[in-house]
């Protein structure tokens, strides 16, 4: 076990993670080769049955504090809480993301790619632009009869709804699960 606790180094987006400071009192017990744990040892990350268990005799029980500080630690592994420095799997978001220095030097030079124009302003023009000419296009398209579907009669727009056969399978199916729910009042739900 201490090879393990000190082949790895743990992180957590807390500050003093509970957890953490156990896993570093373990690491202390086995480098100074201790076999008892001091008076003073974190407990806040254990549940109250954990502590009843390992404080509940006249002296604590090293193994038991060490079985329950571990079986959490996997838990938090599990949730990623807490990661390994240097893995992939479970990083920080801040860490996905470029550096501040890198992002300032491409933006400078113009190279971040990212297929918009970096003026807010002449973003909008374009697309009110682009907006106005597919709403024309869409007037002429509807005025000329070309939209399937759609007309105007006297300046009144008509959408022809869609036709959708169901099958009577679908229809049968329907009224079998329909039946099978209870009928609930509406002030009940």
């Amino acid at each position: 076990m201490p090879v393990f606790l000190q082949a790895f180094t743990f992180r957590s987006a807390r500050r003093h993670e509970p957890c953490l400071v156990a896993v570093d009192v373990l690491k202390r017990l086995y480098a100074d080769r201790r076999r008892t744990l001091p008076d003073r040892v974190s407990v806040t990350h254990l549940s109250q049955a954990d502590r009843k268990l390992i404080f509940g005799q006249d002296q604590s029980d090293r193994r038991l504090y060490e079985i329950a500080t571990l079986a959490l630690l996997r838990d938090r592994l599990r949730s990623a809480d807490i990661w390994v420095d240097g893995s992939r799997s479970f990083r920080p978001i801040d860490e996905h993301l470029m550096p501040r220095s890198t992002f300032t030097t491409m933006k400078e030079q113009d190279r971040l790619g990212l297929g918009l124009q970096e003026d807010g302003a002449a973003w909008l023009a374009e697309a009110r632009q682009m907006l106005d000419f597919n709403l024309k296009r869409l007037a002429h398209r509807a005025r000329t009869g070309k939209l399937e579907g759609v007309r105007l009669e006297e300046g009144t727009l008509i959408v022809t709804p869609i036709a959708v056969e169901v099958p009577a399978a679908a229809e049968e199916l329907n009224a079998e699960i329909s039946d099978l729910y209870p009928l609930v009042e509406v002030p009940d739900l």
